[in-house]
């Protein structure tokens, strides 16, 4: 019987814990960025890169340092308004 409970109760910490994890990860960022990190301040050597992405993926590469640059950073759009996007000529025919 106290096994039974024990199991429950794990089992319901568990449940809860991930549901506590999974809230964060629900909100998508407004911006895509995408970072360079150099080796020194005169930005002559790639050290890393960080990027993230619209769907909340995060991708890095190399490592960090504390000479980074912002290289990218557009709005998400969901929906954009209409005249927001120019689309090519072949996309209206």
């Amino acid at each position: 019987m106290i096994k039974k409970i024990a199991r429950a109760v794990g089992a319901g910490v568990i449940a809860s814990l991930s549901v506590a994890a999974a809230g964060p990860a629900l909100a998508l960022p407004s911006e895509h960025e995408y970072w360079i990190y150099y080796t020194d301040a005169s930005h002559q050597m790639r050290a890393g890169t960080f990027a993230i992405h619209c769907t909340g993926r995060m991708v890095r590469t190399g490592y960090e340092t504390e000479y980074a640059v912002l290289h990218i950073s557009t709005p998400c759009f969901v929906f954009p308004e209409p005249g927001d996007v120019e689309y090519p000529d072949w996309a209206n025919p």
